[in-house]
């Protein structure tokens, strides 16, 4: 008789073969299709966006970036195994560690200056684009305030969910989330969106804040209003999710709803 943990290897394995068999064009349709699904709307131009440029995406990881994406998943409302994660270790730190790695060996060529002890006071327009960045250096006497202009510039601040202030974009777009905890770090406090919204940028869906079902518990803090992230993957390979009293109340694997 198949042990369980060969019959989940050879479901695994399973999966993976069935995925690979599949083309670029038929995975981006269920990337696609799954992704409106969950999100209760049709395939937009963002989505079809999303999904058509994956590919090209994640070759550049292999790449460029030398990130090993040699397994597949089958993860909560996804049609096939078809998210892509390391051998060993976690995917969030395989992908920022690798591509940190390629940033110093493009510092060190002389290639790309990184900046830091920084904070960006706002966006440079003209002719109604934007041109640039003003920003302040840590250590500076007073409010002196430095330029750095840019043929591109691109906002990469992360979310806001931290900032719980009367104030904070979390506030304004979702009231009924303030008192849950949070995954995010103390720096994601929204300065991306409100420095572009400073500038009259448009906002798109900023009511639809994730809120994930697992987190770490720290024993000394339950209470904390900061958790460490337990990945959805967890549940993926095989955790349930249970009442205090030992109850399952959900299919992990379905749509969330």
């Amino acid at each position: 008789e198949e042990q369980p943990a060969a019959a989940a290897a050879a479901a695994v394995e399973e999966e993976e073969e069935a995925t690979s068999a599949l083309s670029s064009s038929a995975l981006s349709s269920l990337l696609a299709s799954d992704t409106a699904r969950s999100a209760q709307r049709d395939v937009d131009a963002r989505i079809a966006t999303l999904a058509t440029h994956a590919d090209a995406a994640i070759e550049w990881l292999r790449r460029r970036a030398r990130v090993d994406l040699s397994q597949v998943a089958q993860l909560g409302g996804h049609s096939i195994a078809r998210t892509l994660r390391p051998a060993s270790g976690a995917i969030g730190y395989a992908l920022v560690s690798a591509v940190h790695t390629q940033v110093l060996a493009f510092e060190s060529s002389g290639l790309l200056t990184t900046l830091t002890g920084c904070r960006a006071m706002g966006l440079l327009t003209q002719d109604g684009c934007v041109v640039g960045v003003n920003f302040t250096r840590d250590g500076d006497e007073g409010a002196e305030q430095h330029t750095l202009r840019a043929k591109h510039t691109v906002l990469a601040t992360g979310g806001f969910a931290s900032d719980r202030s009367p104030s904070s974009l979390l506030a304004r777009h979702r009231p009924d989330l303030l008192s849950l905890a949070s995954s995010n770090g103390d720096w994601a406090t929204g300065d991306g969106v409100k420095l572009g919204e400073r500038i009259g940028a448009a906002t798109v869906d900023m009511e639809r804040v994730q809120v994930h079902p697992t987190g770490f518990v720290d024993p000394a803090s339950p209470a904390a209003a900061t958790k460490f992230l337990c990945g959805e993957l967890v549940r993926g390979v095989g955790a349930i999710l249970l009442t205090p009293d030992g109850t399952r109340f959900v299919n992990e694997m379905q749509v969330p709803k």
